[in-house]
């Protein structure tokens, strides 16, 4: 997942009664070394399913949200904003059903479907809409707990109306040089969280996953996120911003691309 894993091992017990999933919220007494599962033979779930990926699947987004959570609790109160973002990455690369909407959701909030201008709102639903709600059922979850502006709910929709993608680091829910305009000092921005997790991506697919973990040990020492990109990877803000911008607009048109 791009995560180091936890330092004791954990164990992972199947119950022969329904689990009741809390993935909201965490605190320091909640993270047990220890996962509670349904058994999968209790779920409905897709015929292309099988058991052992019912268990894999459940393990790996239980784990998503237990590492985001303990950063959380561990990291400087400014960086902690961050967090939903992180989430939803380690979420994307769990490879799971929860992942298979990704594609779908970058295309659809990137800025070229709003006339290149980061602030527009996007409109109407990303590509595959019903499958995407489908697979967040199955958890009984829906895309909004993960931070992606989608409530599965059209009577709702329009309450979640996200901005385009803004690849600008003081965009990011971080400390920013541009404190004024950080968004951790904005309202609430649906879109801020997918921002967040390109983000992760792009560390990853360019400095290796282990870079994710160097930046994150990274916010305990800088006060801007300016700053820690100098110093972490060794490069301006500027030519960061730029390569992130990039790899974005990549990964949205190869997935246009795909989906024709």
């Amino acid at each position: 997942m791009g995560m180091p894993w936890p330092a004791r091992p954990m164990t992972v017990w199947l119950r022969p009664e329904p689990v009741t999933q809390r993935f909201m919220f965490a605190t320091s007494s909640s993270l047990q070394e220890e996962i509670q599962l349904t058994s999968p033979l209790l779920l409905r779930r897709p015929v292309d399913l099988s058991d052992g990926q019912v268990v894999a699947e459940a393990v790996a987004v239980r784990l998503a949200f237990r590492v985001s959570a303990e950063f959380s609790l561990n990291a400087p109160r400014s960086w902690r904003a961050i967090q939903p973002g992180l989430r939803l990455w380690l979420v994307w690369n769990s490879a799971g059903r929860l992942a298979l909407g990704k594609e779908e959701v970058i295309r659809w909030m990137h800025p070229q479907a709003a006339n290149q201008e980061p602030w527009r709102l996007v409109k109407g639903a990303p590509d595959r809409y019903p499958e995407l709600c489908q697979n967040y059922w199955f958890w009984n979850l829906r895309p909004y707990v993960l931070g992606i502006p989608i409530n599965c709910d059209n009577q709702l929709q329009d309450l979640l109306r996200p901005n385009a993608i803004s690849t600008k680091l003081y965009h990011l829910p971080v400390p920013s040089q541009y404190w004024e305009l950080s968004g951790i000092n904005t309202r609430f921005s649906p879109g801020r969280t997918v921002a967040a997790a390109t983000l992760f991506d792009y560390v990853a697919a360019t400095y290796g996953p282990a870079a994710v973990t160097e930046m994150l040990e990274a916010f305990q020492r800088y006060r801007r996120m300016e700053s820690l990109i100098q110093a972490v990877f060794d490069v301006s803000p500027e030519a960061f911003e730029a390569g992130w911008a990039a790899y974005v607009n990549d990964l949205a048109q190869h997935d246009e691309v795909a989906a024709e």
